[in-house]
């Protein structure tokens, strides 16, 4: 697994924010954390909220999220 989250929230620490993440459960148990992008909804009506969508791929080196 790449270092890619940890450099670039160290970087973005100096600006007093993070990049936003999520831990997700594999089936055999373990615990892996996964870089989500911002969704929002295009018709504010509607109940159903927008979908957390996780990257598969890391954006910034292009490894396999494993």
């Amino acid at each position: 697994m790449c270092e890619c989250l940890k450099e670039v929230d160290a970087t973005l620490a100096q600006h007093n924010c993070r990049l936003s993440t999520a831990f997700q459960i594999t089936g055999d148990m373990g615990v892996r954390m996964r870089l989500t992008l911002a969704t929002e909804k295009l018709d504010k009506s509607k109940r159903k909220p927008a979908p957390v969508v996780t990257a598969s791929f890391c954006p910034f080196c292009g490894k396999k999220a494993t």
